[in-house]
């Protein structure tokens, strides 16, 4: 009797044993939950790429007004706005994909180029409507009152730039996703189940089998 009642005592040992075995691989395998971190770097990262932005922005906004006041004569103010804008978005783009974006290398700047004109096309449609209401509204406005709405109108244009540029042009490319199937037929094969940890057991352990 003492004999059986150990051979017992030790195949629940071991099926507790393996059970215990089967869920800490379990719970290794599980992915971290979200938000457990993550936000916060995420967060800080939106905060650096707004500085470097920030300070790109305004350097491209001084060359900007350089160029409109140095263009205002020659080409009028919409030519002068146009040629100051184009030159700027390019140089803008290339300085955002660098530093703010963290992009070097060959790899798509092409692409790039032409998204960020895009871009470009949107904020010169709206300082040209910008300028455009102001020659309608005051039409003796001194260049002054021109360069401060264009500013003005460009700070919001801004804006609209670093949202395109953060989740459309410089949006970071996704890697192909593992088939949810070959995902839970590798898990299979990787984490035995309970009642295949049990089945490795000797058989009479299984059973309570005194022999």
């Amino acid at each position: 009797m003492r004999h059986h009642s150990g051979a017992k005592w030790g195949c629940r040992t071991q099926a507790v044993t393996a059970d215990a075995t089967v869920g800490t691989a379990a719970r290794a395998r599980l992915p971290p939950r979200p938000g457990s971190g993550g936000a916060g770097e995420a967060r800080t990262a939106l905060l650096h790429q707004l500085v470097r932005f920030a300070v790109v922005g305004v350097a491209s906004t001084a060359a900007y007004a350089l160029l409109y006041l140095a263009l205002r004569g020659p080409l009028g103010a919409q030519g002068a706005n146009f040629t100051a804008l184009l030159l700027t978005a390019i140089a803008n783009t290339a300085a955002n994909r660098r530093l703010t974006f963290g992009l070097r290398g060959p790899d798509r700047a092409i692409a790039h180029q032409g998204q960020g004109l895009v871009v470009f096309a949107l904020g010169w449609a709206l300082t040209a409507g910008a300028l455009a209401l102001l020659g309608a509204t005051a039409p003796t406005a001194p260049h002054g009152v021109e360069l401060t709405v264009l500013v003005i109108t460009n700070l919001i244009a801004t804006l609209v730039r670093f949202i395109l540029l953060r989740h459309w042009v410089f949006r970071p490319r996704t890697t192909p996703t593992t088939n949810p199937r070959e995902t839970r037929v590798s898990t299979a094969h990787e984490a035995p189940t309970t009642s295949g940890a049990l089945a490795a057991l000797p058989i009479g352990a299984r059973q309570g089998d005194p022999r």
